[in-house]
Order: C-alpha cells, then structure tokens, then sequence
C-alpha cells in the first residue's frame, strides 16, 4: 500500500510578501552598486563621466531586467526563498506560471505604491493583473 503526500498550499502574508520583495530590491541595488564600484575600479567607467556613459545606461537597464525576471524562473526569487513562499498558478496550485506571465507580474512592480495598497487592501492578497 502506498500513502500518497497531498500538497496542499496557502495563500502567504502581506508582510511575508512585502519583505520578500524588500530583500530581492535590496540584494538587486547591492548587486548594481558593486558592478559600477567594480567597473569604476577597474577603469571600464571613468568616475567623471558616469551619468552620461552609456556603459552606465546598459548597467541600469540591465538592473531593470534583472528585476523584472526576479521570480521569473520557477516562481520563486532570493526573497521568496528566505521568506518560504513562491508564486503559483491561480487555479491549479501545483503549477508554476511560464516565464512569460511572470515577467509581465513584475512589470507592475513600476507602479510599487499602487501595487502596496493593492495587495495591502485585496482581501486575496492578489496583486494588480494584467
């Protein structure tokens, strides 16, 4: 006789979710700072010039979809993992969104004090959808 294991998830808290996010900002910044400082020290960028390289528009843009993708892989990000929670499919729990739908999820992250009331006022804990 085999006993079969039910997965069964649940919805995670606002202040899980919300610390989450705060860890992945604050590990993205800190990976951002230490490629411009490290591009800086070893002369890539030159110090005086920064704001107007272009170097440093394709170090911000890829900040940006770095963020973006943050749980974009397997629903899950550095955050979530520290907080134990990860994102999954509305209807059928087991299942992970695609890439795709998940990368559009972040793009609302532009939008972060609506997306907060949002999320803090949505008796769901859902976030803004597409």
């Amino acid at each position: 006789m085999t006993d079969q294991i039910k997965q069964t998830y649940s919805t995670s808290s606002t202040i899980k979710r919300i610390t989450a996010l705060v860890i992945d900002s604050i590990v993205i910044i800190y990976t951002f700072a230490a490629v411009v400082l490290l591009c800086i020290g070893l002369e890539f960028i030159d110090e005086d010039t920064l704001n107007e390289s272009k170097s440093f528009l394709v170090l911000k843009i890829l900040a940006l979809i770095l963020y973006f993708v943050k749980d974009s892989f397997k629903g899950i990000s550095f955050g979530k993992w520290i907080m134990g929670i990860m994102i999954r499919d509305d209807n059928e729990q087991k299942l992970i969104p695609s890439f795709w739908t998940l990368f559009i999820r972040n793009l609302y992250l532009v939008l972060w004090p609506i997306e907060l009331v949002v999320l803090i006022s949505n008796k769901n804990k859902k976030k803004i959808r597409g």
